[in-house]
């Protein structure tokens, strides 16, 4: 296992892709892991639930979007400004796909269902052992505060369908896992000492012990895949770390030689070693 605390740019390296001597990746031969520092590590590995966690997950995906599909789906968003995201069609297979292995300890919102109302219904969040969002994402590296996932928006909303990095670390987690399946999730504005100020960090704030995120864009379709792996290992009592790497593994197997846009810009931050009990 290589446990790495980055300083600086090096928070958006990937160092799973990194290759040595012999011209092997490093996730061959390691399990990476991300964390703030070592202090954050040991609090995360020793520090026990707020509260008694009755479910196992809550998954949010098909969010609606207005814009139109492309041939090459990116889970992607440079600018709330005038935007017209694209549909994530793959993202309804995924979230649907995942409930089930938890059997009926989980709930899934998807369409019009999946917005930040729908969400925020469901407080206490500390009562679900895993939270999982196959959305967009929005990274301000200027203002932090303004990144947000980005939800379904109805008629007369109560919310504005962003869930903000503001709104993120009061929402009081007790979550084992926390996984945002978007674009730039791990992006974000680097403070000094600080780090790095991202969606990510924000649901760590919040109380989530472990937390996957992508430091890039990513492939709709080719997301969904890793993650239907990912989760299907931590349903096989995996630790975190071993179950990412292997869904990773699996997938570059499966597409011969995958280049490592396509799964290296997910990585695990806080406690890798553990797993995710299941809930009786």
């Amino acid at each position: 296992r290589l446990i790495i605390v980055p300083d600086q740019n090096l928070h958006l390296v990937s160092f799973e892709s990194l290759r040595n001597g012999q011209d092997r990746q490093l996730i061959e031969s390691h399990v990476v892991s991300y964390v703030q520092s070592t202090t954050v590590l040991h609090l995360l590995r020793t520090q026990r639930p707020k509260r008694d966690q009755g479910l196992m997950l809550l998954a949010l995906g098909d969010v609606r979007y207005q814009g139109r599909s492309g041939d090459m789906i990116q889970r992607e968003l440079l600018s709330l400004a005038g935007a017209n995201l694209e549909p994530l069609p793959a993202t309804a297979t995924e979230v649907r796909s995942i409930g089930p292995l938890f059997s009926e300890k989980s709930l899934v919102l998807t369409g019009e269902s999946a917005t930040e109302e729908s969400l925020k219904e469901q407080r206490p969040l500390s009562r679900f052992k895993m939270i999982h969002f196959a959305v967009h994402g929005y990274a301000d590296n200027k203002f932090p505060e303004r990144s947000a996932l980005v939800l379904t928006t109805t008629r007369n909303p109560k919310e504005d369908g962003l869930l903000q990095d503001r709104e993120i670390m009061n929402l009081d987690l007790s979550a084992e896992l926390v996984t945002l399946s978007a674009c730039d999730s791990g992006f974000g504005k680097l403070q000094g000492q600080e780090g790095l100020s991202s969606l990510v960090k924000a649901f760590m704030i919040a109380g989530a012990r472990t937390d996957v995120g992508s430091v890039w864009n990513v492939d709709d379709s080719l997301a969904t895949d890793l993650m239907q792996r990912f989760y299907s290992n931590l349903a096989k009592a995996d630790n975190k770390g071993t179950a990412l790497r292997d869904a990773k593994l699996a997938l570059i197997k499966e597409h011969g030689n995958l280049s490592p846009h396509h799964w290296a810009g997910f990585t695990l931050w806080g406690d890798a070693i553990s797993t995710v009990a299941l809930v009786e």
